[in-house]
Formats: structure tokens, C-alpha cells, sequence
């Protein structure tokens, strides 16, 4: 009975001591992962902390090149920011994403605000986190989208934005409301628009902020005169103009969209004041945008009254300011050709930095390693030079291309400006004015597409769709017995996948000016087919054919052989079946052009 009791009470004891044990070793487990968890969080509590010294740095930084550069700077030193998910990295990001929409170089832009995102949401996913950036990131997410006009994930960004945002974080709510009534005036649901404007402008105006509740109106007003309600846009901005007197903000644009509601509803008297005051504000900001829009409503306002002889004088000074404007342009992508050329220096700097260093660091293990080793160490080696004279000399390459480009479309524009104001010139001296407008209107909506996408390595293929009709309307405008045909699939005019814009428009121009026009008869065919992710366009025309095309221009090959170059390119860079057949067409007259391009898919 005593041995019995003896080995229950070991037994007991055993027990006692094996759990206790386990709770020590539990204990001790809990305790490490709370130590490192502190740790970690130390850690990323000084690497956040040392950053933000960084960005207060950055933001003495003029221009955007070398903000760019400074910033890429941070994210490559050793022991990288980039390793570490911070608040402040995530505003790193956004801070690049607005630095690269300075110089329009929209897929870096792109790329940046997704890490800005990426970031935030491991922030947002960490225990305790409390400033995730979250909003800020989804809502510049959501202004890219806007920006490649991806309406849909526009709104699906909007939506996750106020869905992170802080409750008491007005200043956002009202911005994303502000963001929603561009979705709906986009969808023509004016009704929802009106809403959403209206709520979010009831928010600027308790936070005080006038500029951008006018802001909320005036983007609704455009609205209103798109959709022919002139009646509606008088009304608002009249309130606009009463709360803008003092606020510092273009006030020209608002005076000169109020003149253009009251030519409209037949008002000319009071149209005529505002536009005075609009060119005194117009002229105080030094804007010759602002100019432009006041002068085109004092041309429709002489036409509505019928005085031609001042109509045709706003035509002299709208001239003079349409030059100006294009002589900026030019100056401005000079600039951001300089700003990107920029970028792109330091960062091959980088890169070569980064290969010296490497070539460092092996050359401190050559010395203790065997010959054999050190052998095929130094083939490597050899290897990496030759790879990277291949890399510099391909990017010389791209770069060549990418300036032949650029040169060509400044070749292009001017001529085909040329013809279309010649053709609008012509058609105000027949006093055929609602013809003219017409075609200014359509021309002015092309010119803008045009110097957007000799800016974009990509566009949407919807919109090279666009342009593309929008080419061959202002032909049709331009001579009266042009024919054209136009062959596209099911559901182009809202496909997002993306292929290299203005490759196909030089082979309509060449089809029009070098075949169409010699023939005097017949008709240009476009036809856009796409199979998986293939585009093919093929344009034709009932022209005298190859031959005789080249004995009459040499621009003809000249744009030909461009447009194969730039295929070429594409096919290296981005390991592409890209090609361009040009022949004359089998048993009829003509030339038949097809240009193959794969499109890079969204989704």
C-alpha cells in the first residue's frame, strides 16, 4: 500500500513538472515573439522617422527630373527603404507618382502608385496599424485610371478609397464624391452627377475651401453645355462667379463659360460683358489658353449677331494666339524630353555604380580563391561587360528610335495642320460658318489626341480607334466627294488592351493624299480585326498603286519606313510579332497596307 502511494505521488510530481515546462517553454515562445514584434516595429518606427527627413528634403526640388532622381536614390541605397514598409514610404511613392505625371510618363506613374498601394495594404494588414496611407494611395490609384480613361476601375478605386478613409477625414470624402461626378458625367447620368457634385461641394464649403467647390461646378457646367442645357449652366455660375470674386483661381475660364451660356440663349449683351471682363482677367493671368477660349466665344457671339467684318478679325488674333499655344507645346515637351533624358541617365549611372560594385566584391574573393575559381570568375566577368556594352548600345538604339519617332510625328502635325486649317479657311471665307465650326471642332479634338500620344509609348486601343475615325470625318469634311469605309469588330470602342499609338494614321494619310487623291475617285477602307491578343489593321484605297505613289512622293517611303523601324524596336524591346505589309492589291486598283500588332492585355 506505502510502494503504491509512493509511485502515484512520482507519478504526480512527473506530471506537475512536465506542465509546468510547457508553460514555461510557452511562455518563453510568447515572450520572444513579443520581443521581436517590438523589435520590428522599433525598427520600422526609425527607418519611417529617418525617411520623412528625406521627403522634407525633397521637397525643396524644383524640377521634376531631379526629384525623380532623388527619390529612386533612396529606394536603391544599401539596406533599402524599400525593405521596409513605412507610412513614409508609401507617401515616397505617391510623391514619385505625381513627379512622373509632371513630365508625362504616365506607365512610370502607373507603376509607382501600385507600390504606394502595395505598401499601404501590408501597413493596413499589420497589427496596430493605425495610418495605413491607404486612402491617399487608392485615391492617386484611381487618378491614373481617370487619366488612361479605365472608367470602370476609376470607380471600383473611388469605391475603395472611401471605403479605407478615416470617418472624420472630410476633406477625402468630398474629394472621392468630386471624383464620382466625373464617373457619371462620363455615363451621362446627370442626375447622379448633380448629386454627387452637390454633396461634395456642401462639404468645400463647410471646410471652407471656395477654390474647389467652384472647382465641383465648373466641371459640371461643361456637362450642362455638352448635353445642351445652357439654361442649368447660366444658373450655376452665376453662384460660381458671386463666390470666386476673391478667391485666387483663374477667373477668366468661369466668365468666359458664363458668355458662352448666355450666346446660347440668345442673351448677347450681357455674353458681351462677361467677355470683356473674361479677356481683363484673361490678360491679367497672362494665359493665352484663357485667351483662346474668350476669343473662340467673341467669334460665335459676332456670328450670332451677324457682324462678319469682327468675326473675321477674331480669326487674325485666334491665329496669332494658336501659334503661341503650339510654340509652348513645344517648348513644354522639349522639356520633358530633357526631364526624361534626365532620368534615364541616372539611372544607367546607377546601374553601372551597381556593376562596379559587384566587380568589387568578387574581386576581394579572387584573392583567396583556386585558379580554377578565379577562371571562371573572370569569364563571368568578361560575360557582365559584354552584356552591358549590349544594354548601353540597345538603349542607344531605343533611344534613336524613340527621338525618330517623336521627330516624325513633329513632321507629321505640321503638314496636316496645314492642309485642315486651309480647308477651315476656305470654308469661313464660303461663309459655310456651322461647316467650319464643325471641322474646327473635330481638329481641335484630334490635335489634342495627337500630341497625347506622341507623348505615350501605349494607348488604348479605343482610343486609336477614335482617332483614327476622327482622321477620316475631317477628310470627309475637308473634300466633299471623299468616301471612306470603316470595318471594325464588336466592342472596340470600349477596349482597354493597349497597343503603340500612330502607326496606322501615316498609312491613312498615305491612302488619302497618295491614293484616293490621285485617283479622284474610289474609297479608303479601314478594317481593324482582332483575334486573342492580335490586332490587324489593314487600310486600302482605289489610288494608281505603288508605282506611281513613290515617283510622286518620297514621303510615302519615307513614313514607311519609319513606321517598320519603330516595329522593329517594339519587337526587340518587348520580344513582339509586330510586322507591316504594304502591296498592291490583287485585280484591282490600289494599295492594300496591313500592319499586324499584338495588344498587351489589361486583364
Amino acid at each position: 500500500m506505502y510502494q503504491l502511494s509512493v509511485n502515484k505521488s512520482k507519478s504526480h510530481t512527473i506530471a506537475n513538472t512536465i506542465v509546468w515546462l510547457l508553460l514555461w517553454g510557452l511562455a518563453m515562445g510568447l515572450s520572444g515573439c513579443t520581443n521581436r514584434r517590438e523589435q520590428r516595429e522599433k525598427i520600422l518606427a526609425g527607418k519611417n522617422a529617418a525617411l520623412r527627413i528625406h521627403l522634407t528634403e525633397a521637397q525643396k526640388i524644383e524640377s521634376p527630373g531631379s526629384a525623380i532622381v532623388f527619390y529612386k536614390d533612396l529606394l536603391q541605397t544599401q539596406d533599402s527603404f524599400a525593405n521596409y514598409p513605412t507610412k513614409a514610404l508609401s507617401v515616397l511613392y505617391n510623391r514619385l507618382f505625381n513627379q512622373y505625371l509632371k513630365v508625362n510618363n504616365r506607365e512610370e506613374a502607373m507603376n509607382a502608385v501600385l507600390q504606394a498601394v502595395k505598401v499601404s495594404r501590408k501597413l493596413a494588414a499589420m497589427p496596430g496599424s493605425d495610418s495605413s496611407n491607404l486612402d491617399n494611395s487608392l485615391y492617386n490609384l484611381a487618378k491614373a485610371y481617370r487619366m488612361n480613361e479605365a472608367w470602370p476601375q476609376y470607380k471600383a478605386s473611388l469605391d475603395s478609397a472611401l471605403k479605407y478613409s478615416n470617418p472624420n477625414d472630410r476633406q477625402m470624402k468630398a474629394m472621392v464624391y468630386h471624383g464620382y461626378s466625373d464617373y457619371f458625367i462620363y455615363r451621362q447620368a446627370l442626375d447622379s452627377a448633380v448629386s454627387y457634385i452637390s454633396a461634395a461641394k456642401k462639404i468645400y464649403l463647410e471646410l471652407g475651401d471656395t477654390l474647389e467647390a467652384s472647382w465641383a461646378d465648373l466641371n459640371l457646367v461643361g456637362a450642362y453645355y455638352d448635353m445642351g442645357k445652357a439654361r442649368e449652366a447660366v444658373s450655376l455660375l452665376k453662384e460660381d462667379i458671386d463666390m470666386l470674386r476673391d478667391a485666387d483661381m483663374p477667373k477668366a475660364f468661369a466668365y468666359s463659360l458664363m458668355a458662352q451660356g448666355l450666346i446660347d440663349l440668345g442673351a448677347f449683351k450681357a455674353a458681351t460683358a462677361y467677355l470683356d471682363t473674361a479677356l481683363i482677367f484673361a490678360n491679367k493671368e497672362n494665359s493665352n489658353e484663357e485667351r483662346k477660349e474668350v476669343y473662340v466665344n467673341y467669334l460665335n457671339l459676332y456670328k450670332a449677331l451677324g457682324n462678319y467684318r469682327k468675326a473675321a478679325a477674331i480669326y487674325d488674333t485666334l491665329d496669332g494666339i494658336k501659334e503661341a499655344i503650339i510654340n509652348k507645346e513645344q517648348v513644354r515637351k522639349s522639356k520633358e524630353l530633357e526631364e526624361n533624358f534626365l532620368i534615364k541617365e541616372q539611372n544607367s549611372k546607377i546601374n553601372e555604380l551597381n556593376l562596379k560594385n559587384e566587380m568589387t566584391r568578387s574581386k576581394l574573393t579572387f584573392r583567396t580563391s583556386f585558379a580554377v575559381v578565379v577562371f571562371l570568375i573572370g569569364l563571368m566577368v568578361a560575360y557582365g561587360i559584354y552584356q552591358h556594352l549590349q544594354l548601353l548600345k540597345q538603349k542607344e538604339y531605343t533611344q534613336r528610335i524613340e527621338v525618330e519617332q517623336k521627330l516624325f510625328g513633329a513632321q507629321m502635325n505640321p503638314h496636316f495642320i496645314f492642309n485642315a486649317l486651309s480647308a477651315i479657311q476656305a470654308e469661313v471665307l464660303n461663309q459655310n460658318t456651322k461647316k467650319a465650326n464643325r471641322y474646327l471642332a473635330r481638329f481641335g479634338r484630334l490635335m489634342q489626341s495627337i500630341l497625347t500620344a506622341t507623348t505615350q509609348e501605349y494607348v488604348s486601343v479605343a482610343s486609336e480607334y477614335r482617332n483614327l475615325v476622327n482622321y477620316l470625318e475631317l477628310q470627309q469634311l475637308r473634300f466633299e466627294h471623299f468616301n471612306y469605309v470603316v470595318e471594325a469588330y464588336e466592342g472596340i470602342s470600349g477596349d482597354e488592351d493597349l497597343v503603340p499609338p500612330m502607326l496606322v494614321q501615316p498609312l491613312l494619310e498615305n491612302a488619302v493624299e497618295h491614293g484616293w487623291k490621285a485617283a479622284g475617285e474610289g474609297v479608303v477602307t479601314l478594317s481593324l480585326k482582332k483575334e486573342g491578343d492580335i490586332l490587324t489593321c489593314i487600310v486600302t484605297d482605289a489610288g494608281p498603286g505603288l508605282g506611281v505613289q513613290e515617283k510622286r512622293s518620297d514621303k510615302v517611303s519615307v513614313s514607311v519606313g519609319l513606321i517598320r523601324k519603330r516595329l522593329v524596336y517594339l519587337a526587340k524591346k518587348h520580344k513582339m510579332n509586330a510586322r507591316l505589309e504594304v502591296k498592291d492589291r490583287a485585280g484591282e486598283n490600289g494599295v492594300e497596307a496591313k500592319i499586324i500588332l499584338p495588344v498587351i492585355e489589361i486583364f
